[in-house]
């Protein structure tokens, strides 16, 4: 169920930060691979939001192919939107398709219409100038429409391989970063993050304290030390996004009780 849970956060997080990417691209016309990796950052933190910091190799492994999804998601977009406008027709490219067609009639008709270099004669661009302006808007809305339908085609076959090197040498670098973020996030582990940290002793006070972490929904925040210990707060105490202390942890090693009399390492004896 928690993995279901973290595949679904990590889903959402990774969507969002594509879509932001992408509309990037779209307003400012750059790549902008720098911004891979933070889809990386956002699968791999809904991926330990979702599963509750269970992490394990096979959430961090699931964050990154979500990662890796999503960057493809967003440069397939992006790169669609680059063969269209790459294929777009226009005026221009209307009279050019009618030119051709007048070239193949007067082949026909054996009338000349090739120069000595192999390039259509004025005439003929001037005969597909003229057939175009006698074009009503309807007949020019159907050849447009009939040549935007073989650009279609061509965009299927030429997006995918544009996209191969659409990634590049610095894509797949960022790439691979943003899966080793989302995989390094996602997999992480809150009891080994307890010990690693200081804050538990051993497995069974890390266990106990990730209880109550999880419990309290606490846990995504871990690592922010308190500073100086404010008040009803203990010194080295770490906290929450809300700010209040963990449970405070009890000392593994409790000071001996001072007896009267005795003398102390420090040289001083305990009053009576």
């Amino acid at each position: 169920m928690s993995m279901g849970k973290g595949l679904a956060f990590a889903g959402i997080g990774a969507v969002v930060v594509a879509v932001i990417w992408v509309v990037l691209i779209r307003v400012t016309d750059w790549s902008l691979w720098i911004v891979a990796p933070a889809i990386g950052g956002a699968a791999g933190y809904g991926m330990m939001r979702g599963t509750k910091m269970k992490g394990g190799a096979a959430a961090g492994v699931w964050a990154a192919a979500v990662t890796v999804a999503g960057i493809f998601a967003a440069r397939y977009t992006v790169v669609s939107w680059m063969t269209e406008d790459f294929l777009a027709v226009d005026e221009e490219e209307a009279v050019e398709h009618l030119a051709w067609q007048i070239a193949e009639e007067w082949e026909q008709e054996e009338t000349e219409c090739w120069d000595e270099d192999g390039e259509l004669l004025p005439s003929v661009y001037a005969e597909a100038g003229e057939r175009w302006e006698g074009m009503d808007a309807d007949e020019r809305q159907v050849l447009t429409a009939e040549l935007e339908g073989d650009s279609e085609l061509a965009a299927g076959v030429l997006t995918p391989i544009a996209l191969l090197f659409d990634f590049g040498i610095f894509g797949t670098i960022c790439t691979v970063l943003a899966a080793g973020t989302a995989f390094k996030t996602g997999s992480t582990n809150l009891e080994a993050t307890l010990i690693e940290q200081g804050v538990a002793q051993d497995s069974a006070d890390a266990d106990r304290l990730a209880g109550q972490l999880r419990a309290g929904d606490r846990f995504a925040m871990l690592g922010r030390s308190a500073g100086p210990a404010g008040p009803g707060q203990s010194e080295g105490s770490h906290v929450s996004g809300a700010g209040s202390p963990l449970p405070p942890i009890p000392a593994a090693h409790p000071p001996a009780p001072r007896v009267a009399g005795v003398e102390r390492a420090d040289g001083e004896r305990d009053a009576a």
